[in-house]
């Protein structure tokens, strides 16, 4: 995505691709990650009946949220025709 803002005869103004849509697509982007990512996080909890989270099970923790992560991300398109 290019800059957001330009200036134009002495003054700031949104720039081409702020207007043509690329803020709201880089927007939608980030808010998908992080649902998605919350969304991994709270299963793979789940996965290991909540327990607390330590130096002793982190890593299996963060393995399980990178599995889940590319899982929810490989789909997301076939489940939901429009990428909606």
């Amino acid at each position: 995505m290019g800059i957001l803002a330009e200036t134009y005869r002495g003054q700031t103004i949104p720039s081409r691709a702020f207007v043509e849509g690329g803020i709201h697509e880089a927007i939608m982007e980030y808010e998908n990650n992080v649902f998605f990512e919350i969304l991994a996080e709270d299963l793979a909890r789940r996965d290991m009946d909540d327990v607390p989270i330590d130096e002793s099970n982190y890593a299996e923790l963060a393995h399980r949220i990178e599995g889940l992560y590319q899982r929810i991300r490989g789909k997301r398109h076939r489940q939901y025709p429009g990428g909606h």
